[in-house]
């Protein structure tokens, strides 16, 4: 391939179709942007599935507080009835006999130290949930769906930078034939006017001064008009060079020098079918109406109740190793069983499933909407494309007859046997048939460039 990425470079470079889109594809913004968007969509993925993975987070706190932390043991007075010997009481009284005796205890209040103010904590926490109510499985089908619609965007990006430089690269082709034909008539109207001039000075035939004037305005304006084909050459070629991305001083010119022709003898219903299977359009549509039967599972999850597994691990590191912090409390651990179960709302739950059921009904409008949409601008291509295809057969064989026209009318008038009118008329009749056969070209790859872009898929460029 042709380089174009020397920035030193002035000289213009030949260059092809298909390196033209080579170079697009390459340098163009949005398609790096469609990528980036799949990337992206690709993460949000990741993010959904991680919902099917416990949690684990570990963290460190340290505290000191004002004073250390206490415990107020209040007064407590207790009364006991206890046994003694009867001896005691009555020392006369049998051996061994007892006598209940009631007595109190009291206990002050007492001040217990249960940790030291300096305080650092450990702890590892997981959260696993469960069972989400068929929320997690929506998530995921929508962040599936969502890459899905990013490479449909990303592909829709290609389709439209493709159809786009090829529509400018045959327009460069076509305004590159018409400013070359219309050299070619300034150079045989000069032709003409010199013949003309010699004729009229040597008094020879039938040729007026009026006839030469003629010939002489008729060139002014075709050189006016070769002047203006030739700004549209090159405005042509600076679009397609800029749509390719290209430095601003760099130059192109494209490399064919005329617009192929090939019939396409496809049957309407066939391109038809095609486009409701390849039509980026169609294709985001489906992929919304998915989108939307998700929405619906995931609001419906509201109705299920939540479980959830936890677990937490604790370390405390104190100075004083006894009251809370004693070493059986130093190091503890727990696991529990969670479940949340939806009671009242507010019917929230309710007009979200309502909502989203509504915007899938919506959908499957819009997509009977699109369906004949997509048909009517499909036809109107491929009727555009038939009648492009005529017009070129017809043109084609009145660019020879017009050419024998011409010919035979200046060999007639350097024998004196036309008028200067006659040359005129035969070069603007060549001129014309020429333009209309090449525009004629143009408007057919045109058509066949807007079907592939309505279809979605290349074919036939």
């Amino acid at each position: 391939m042709h380089s174009l990425m020397n920035a030193h470079s002035k000289e213009p470079v030949n260059i092809n179709l298909q390196e033209c889109i080579k170079i697009a594809l390459k340098n163009n913004h949005l398609r790096k942007i469609s990528k980036l968007s799949v990337k992206m969509a690709e993460a949000q993925y990741n993010q959904a599935m991680s919902a099917y993975y416990p949690e684990f987070n570990i963290g460190l706190s340290a505290t000191r507080m004002d004073e250390s932390f206490n415990f107020i043991f209040p007064e407590e007075i207790s009364q006991y009835q206890i046994q003694l010997p009867a001896q005691l009481v009555n020392p006369n009284a049998p051996q061994g006999t007892m006598v209940p005796m009631t007595t109190s205890v009291t206990v002050p209040e007492k001040d217990v130290k249960l940790m030291d103010r300096d305080t650092l904590i450990s702890r590892a926490e997981m959260t696993w949930p469960l069972f989400l109510g068929g929320r997690r499985k929506a998530m995921v089908q929508r962040a599936s769906i969502g890459i899905e619609v990013a490479k449909i965007y990303c592909n829709r990006t290609d389709v439209q930078l493709i159809h786009d430089i090829s529509q400018k690269y045959y327009g460069a082709i076509l305004a590159k034939k018409l400013e070359k034909e219309c050299k070619t008539v300034v150079d045989r109207f000069n032709a003409v006017l010199q013949l003309t001039e010699a004729t009229y000075k040597q008094g020879a035939g039938k040729v007026k001064k009026t006839d030469y004037l003629r010939m002489q305005l008729y060139l002014s304006f075709i050189e006016s008009l070769h002047a203006d084909f030739h700004y549209r050459n090159l405005i042509a070629h600076a679009a397609l060079a800029n749509d390719m991305g290209m430095d601003s001083n760099e130059t192109l010119i494209v490399a064919d020098n005329d617009i192929p022709f090939e019939p396409i003898d496809i049957p309407f219903k066939k391109i038809l079918s095609q486009t409701y299977e390849f039509n980026p359009d169609w294709k985001l549509l489906e992929a919304g109406l998915k989108e939307a039967e998700a929405q619906i599972t995931e609001a419906s999850s509201g109705y299920f109740p939540v479980i959830a597994m936890t677990g937490h691990l604790r370390h405390i590191d104190n100075d004083y190793k006894k009251g809370i912090v004693s070493a059986k409390n130093q190091d503890q651990w727990q696991i529990g069983l969670h479940i949340n179960i939806p009671v009242f709302k507010g019917f929230r739950t309710q007009n979200e499933i309502q909502w989203a059921k509504h915007r899938l009904k919506k959908m499957k409008e819009q997509k009977h909407l699109l369906k004949k949409g997509l048909a009517l601008q499909l036809k109107d291509a491929f009727m555009r494309m038939q009648c492009a295809h005529k017009q070129v057969t017809i043109l084609k064989a009145s660019t020879k007859t017009s050419a024998s026209y011409r010919k035979l009318t200046i060999a007639s008038y350097v024998e004196g046997m036309a008028e200067v009118n006659d040359v005129i008329e035969s070069q603007l009749v060549e001129s014309v048939s020429l333009g209309q056969y090449y525009k004629a070209c143009f408007d057919h790859m045109q058509s066949v460039l807007s079907i592939n872009q309505i279809i979605g898929k290349l074919m036939n460029l």
